[in-house]
């Protein structure tokens, strides 16, 4: 196994220990998961409940990595986030994904809101501030990393929607793909 899975694996595990015991408090029941931009699993295959992994194409390592960490209770869904049904997952579910690439993030959070899900993320890639902010002069405020601050907005979203909303921070990993945003409908 390359020394970058064996990286997103110990990922994973981090993502796992900050956010399965908001989860448990929040559901005092079982509960499945959706993975999403799963790629090759490093965020669901720790999980013990069942779990939907949903990325456009599932890649090679994905095996590989299961070999390493059996997994049995699972589905491997390749097709987008935006066409995924979740009218099939069966029980309760929360939406999942470690390196919501550009506007996925934002794609999950208002799923999440108008299927009042829950979610748990680590938003990366993140887009341009324009796409959020049309004023220059707040803009200038943030011409360095504007991570954080497209991170507040979606924060600020999930509460404006009456959401509970939980901020982590893994610090063995560097940022701005180290912010975890949990989402929580009241």
């Amino acid at each position: 196994m390359t020394s970058k899975i064996i990286k997103a694996n110990q990922n994973g595990k981090i993502f796992l220990d900050l956010v399965k015991p908001i989860f448990d408090s929040y559901f005092c029941s079982d509960y499945n998961l959706v993975d999403i931009g799963a790629g090759n699993g490093c965020c669901g295959l720790f999980w013990p409940n069942f779990v939907y992994f949903v990325d456009r194409r599932k890649p090679n390592t994905f095996d590989d990595i299961l070999q390493v960490n059996p997994k049995t209770n699972f589905k491997y869904c390749e097709t987008d986030f935006v066409d995924f049904d979740t009218r099939s997952v069966e029980g309760k579910t929360s939406f999942v994904g470690i390196h919501t690439c550009r506007n996925l993030a934002d794609l999950i959070i208002d799923r999440a809101i108008s299927e009042r899900t829950p979610l748990a993320i680590i938003p990366c890639c993140h887009p341009s501030l324009n796409e959020y902010i049309h004023d220059d002069s707040v803009q200038n405020l943030f011409s360095g990393n504007c991570a954080v601050y497209i991170d507040r907005i979606r924060q600020k979203k999930l509460l404006e929607n009456n959401f509970e909303v939980y901020y982590r921070i893994i610090e063995s990993i560097n940022p701005p793909k180290n912010r975890i945003i949990i989402g929580l409908p009241k």
